[in-house]
């Protein structure tokens, strides 16, 4: 014999999540029964990955995914990796690059639906600091700073960095530039021209989000003071 089980809806049209008992019984007098245990759940419509496409090479990161609907029955996914030799991705979805190069990961549903969304991530040696020399923290009008930034290591795969002034409007500067013969040097300089304070910051571009800031007090000199009489 055959039977339909056939989920209910209350009284918004939203279908009923839980387990019930289903048992089925000989009507030939003896009563043979057997039961089993249905659980009625929410599926998963969607899955999509929400996390950046790159990564660095020892520094810890997360897959990230969205799940639809909010209140699906079982959000849990597996997730995979296809050159474990660059990503060996942890069953929590957490990852830290092993080494360079370009890698599928991919996470899939596990309750029933086989839903799944991969992403390709590109792994790099990052940037792990940015050492500054040559500015002063306190400088009077008039005098100039010439900074020198040293960007490590030499093998990060992208050295650039982009230099932020908090105010403007109390020094003169130029951008970095790099030192020639080099990849990973720079140098400019930075000219007090009215009093305040700023903020001079170096960050790298490689999305590290590493950066090295000095503050910077810009004030009036002091002039020589002749005292008649003495």
């Amino acid at each position: 014999a055959n039977g339909l089980v056939t989920p209910k809806k209350d009284d918004k049209g939203n279908y009923k999540t839980g387990t019930c008992t289903i048992s089925a019984i000989a009507n030939d007098g003896f009563g043979a029964r057997k039961t089993i245990d249905v659980l009625i759940a929410i599926p998963v419509e969607s899955i999509q990955i929400n996390s950046k496409n790159y990564g660095f090479i020892g520094i810890k990161d997360k897959l990230n995914c969205i799940i639809l609907p909010e209140n699906a029955t079982e959000q849990k996914l597996v997730y995979t990796s296809s050159d474990t030799s660059i990503i060996d991705i942890q069953p929590n979805g957490e990852y830290t690059p092993k080494a360079g190069g370009t890698v599928t990961l991919t996470a899939t549903t596990t309750d029933g639906t086989n839903l799944s969304d991969s992403i390709n991530v590109k792994v790099e040696v990052g940037v792990n600091s940015i050492n500054v020399t040559g500015l002063d923290s306190k400088l009077d009008i008039g005098l100039t700073n010439n900074y020198e930034v040293e960007v490590l290591p030499e093998n990060a795969d992208n050295k650039r960095i982009l230099m932020n002034v908090s105010d403007p409007s109390v020094v003169e500067y130029s951008t970095p530039q790099l030192v020639e013969g080099t990849t990973n040097k720079y140098t400019g300089y930075v000219k007090a021209i009215a009093s305040g304070s700023t903020t001079i910051s170096f960050i790298a571009e490689d999305g590290t989000n590493v950066y090295s800031s000095n503050d910077m007090l810009i004030t009036v000199p002091v002039k020589d003071m002749n005292f008649d009489g003495y």
